[in-house]
């Protein structure tokens, strides 16, 4: 989980070994709650799991936002590939979902946050999912940017994103210029 710490404050509320849950605090704006979640694949880690979630939502006055990784999903279009889910597992979901009270907040945009598998670890195989929390933080977005896999065997680009790269900047503004400078060089 990464944020700004000059526009956020976070303060940890629990730590659980399948969910971080923090409050957060951005100017004068009212504070509301993130729980990060990384369930497990287990049935009974799961049931554990939603048992923890069912008290936070007693605990919670402020508003919610739960997402993450829950090694489940609500329907069957939600997978791709791979053995095919059960309907009794989505409709437990389901149903743990509502127990909650939880909300299903939609989506657009990549229809998986996840692709393949990855054989090393100088890059993440998920899209980044962005929450848009206030109306007018929604501003139209210039042509979007798709990176091509193939890029990474021409041996130009390699040179032209370090070259763009600069270790003094943000993650944010180094990610900006690589996208600026491989629209150049494609």
């Amino acid at each position: 989980m990464g944020w700004k710490s000059d526009i956020l404050q976070l303060t940890l509320l629990q730590k659980h070994f399948q969910f971080l849950h923090v409050s957060i605090k951005s100017g004068d704006e009212a504070s509301w709650n993130l729980t990060a979640v990384y369930a497990s694949p287990r049935p009974d880690g799961k049931k554990a799991l939603w048992q923890e979630l069912m008290k936070l939502t007693t605990k919670t006055d402020t508003g919610w936002l739960l997402g993450r990784d829950f090694n489940d999903i609500k329907d069957k279009s939600e997978k791709h590939g791979g053995i095919p889910p059960s309907d009794k597992k989505c409709a437990l979901f389901h149903e743990r979902l509502n127990d909650c009270k939880l909300i299903d907040l939609g989506a657009s945009g990549h229809k998986f946050t996840w692709r393949g598998a990855i054989d090393h670890v100088d890059f993440s195989d998920h899209h980044p999912i962005l929450v848009h929390l206030y109306e007018d933080q929604h501003k139209p977005l210039a042509k979007d940017f798709k990176f091509e896999c193939s890029w990474i065997s021409e041996s130009t680009f390699k040179s032209m994103m370090l070259a763009a790269w600069n270790s003094d900047l943000g993650m944010l503004q180094n990610l900006e210029e690589v996208q600026h400078q491989a629209k150049r060089w494609n």
